[in-house]
């Protein structure tokens, strides 16, 4: 599974929840604003047209830039700095 690209970790299972622990952490840290305008617009992508989903990306990233992690994220990816995001 790991060289077909189905799967990127393997973990025994006595291992397993504190790795899920340890991932759902990690998640957490991240851009949880732009994870929930990613979930909706992949929601959306099986019946929206071309045109109306780019529309919608537009808009997405437009919000997201309007936020503070979407602020955060953009200057740290110009300053090649790793990011601190808290939900707002």
């Amino acid at each position: 599974m790991l060289n077909w690209g189905i799967a990127s970790d393997l973990v025994a299972h006595d291992a397993l929840p504190a790795r899920a622990t340890a991932m759902a952490e990690e998640i957490a840290q991240g851009p949880t604003l732009a994870y929930g305008e990613t979930k909706r617009l992949l929601l959306n992508c099986f019946s929206d047209s071309l045109e109306g989903q780019m529309e919608q990306e537009a808009r997405a990233i437009h919000r997201s830039l309007r936020t503070s992690d979407g602020r955060v994220g953009v200057g740290c990816f110009v300053q090649k700095k790793n990011a601190s995001f808290e939900g707002r």
